[in-house]
């Protein structure tokens, strides 16, 4: 795995694990984030840019002193650029952190197995790991009298739930050229999947994406 120049941000951008008070510099972000519904936590983790001390974003609360976003640094050294699918992306991996980490996350896989996923995901180089990811593959492998938007929707919250009876559905659920839902879910949904083949699904940030390409590229020579 060949590092990229990128990993440099790592020296400008990291996470931190901070007490949730009053008197804590980011304590208003929490506030702003959290909507006041965070009596039950004693502390934040937000990714913080070192030099003006500015929070990007608050990713969650937590009552355990301990954390580990070293796959930040680790997806940072992969980054090719600073285009925002890619860098959403690198969220979407950094945040979930049991996810297995993958070498060579910003390059589609060799001998991928389906070419019309291969062309769908190219965003998340062959990767599912967002929602809208998940139900447009349902969409195209459904027939028509369960192609509603009400029951994709159902089907992806049973799908995060690991409703054993919906996985065994998708096990009869092909993609337009004849490859296995079922198998390409198993294979490539990497968020949370320590513990279990099938990844969860998330929402894309791409809002702190574009923060963060805007602070990085003034730590970027030109």
């Amino acid at each position: 795995m060949q590092k990229t120049k990128l990993g440099v941000l790592g020296n400008y951008f990291q996470y931190h694990l901070f007490k949730i008070a009053p008197n804590n510099e980011f304590y208003k972000e929490v506030e702003r984030e959290y909507n006041n519904c965070f009596a039950n936590y004693k502390y934040a983790i937000g990714l913080i840019e070192n030099k003006t001390r500015t929070c990007l974003h608050i990713c969650c609360l937590t009552n355990d002193d301990k954390f580990d976003f070293s796959s930040f640094q680790f997806y940072l050294n992969q980054l090719p650029n600073l285009d925002l699918h890619s860098v959403a992306f690198l969220f979407a991996l950094t945040y979930n952190i049991e996810s297995r980490l993958i070498n060579n996350a910003f390059q589609t896989p060799e001998n991928y197995p389906s070419e019309f996923a291969k062309s769908f995901l190219k965003d998340t180089f062959g990767q599912v790991v967002f929602a809208f990811q998940f139900t447009e593959l349902l969409r195209v492998c459904l027939p028509k009298e369960e192609n509603s938007h009400n029951q994709i929707n159902e089907y992806r919250r049973l799908y995060n739930l690991r409703e054993a009876n919906f996985y065994k559905k998708l096990q009869d659920l092909y993609l337009p050229d004849g490859y296995s839902l079922y198998k390409l879910l198993e294979a490539y949904t990497p968020c949370n999947t320590k513990s279990n083949d099938f990844g969860f699904l998330i929402s894309p940030t791409y809002k702190l994406a574009y923060t963060f390409i805007q602070s990085a590229k003034k730590y970027l020579p030109e």
